[in-house]
């Protein structure tokens, strides 16, 4: 009987950590670099990278996909998308989070930051992002 709940617990650990041949990623999310019409492309780059490696950090690279070459990627089921404008030192960032099975949007945060606070306010919406469970449940 012992050994049998050892095996049974054994099972429920692996299945929760994505083992016992159940490898498959129930969500991946795909980043898409942001747009702007006004900003520097490189702070917007920057930006979407910080995000992207604290979601990696947060999620796991299996998890989180980068695609800086615009377009969907049909892998993922969830999509970012992110603007970001700039009027004199001030960023205004917005970032949806959509369900492409449903058609839904997950996520969405509309914040600003000052240049000097740009890292940090991304990976505290990275947080976030990674909080939200609507985003990460299928």
């Amino acid at each position: 009987m012992n050994r049998f709940i050892n095996v049974l617990t054994i099972l429920i650990i692996a299945s929760s950590h994505g083992a016992a041949g159940n490898n498959s990623i129930a969500v991946r999310l795909s980043i898409n670099t942001f747009k702007s019409t006004h900003s520097d492309n490189t702070m917007v780059e920057k930006m979407t990278s910080v995000l992207y490696r604290e979601l990696v950090r947060l999620r796991g690279q299996d998890c989180v996909i980068y695609k800086n070459t615009g377009g969907f990627d049909r892998s993922a089921n969830r999509q970012l998308t992110g603007s970001v404008e700039k009027i004199d030192a001030t960023y205004f960032i917005t970032i949806k989070v959509l369900d492409g099975e449903k058609g839904e949007q997950l996520f969405n945060k509309t914040c600003t930051a000052d240049s000097g606070d740009i890292e940090k306010t991304m990976r505290d919406i990275a947080k976030q992002i990674h909080k939200d469970r609507r985003v990460w449940q299928r």
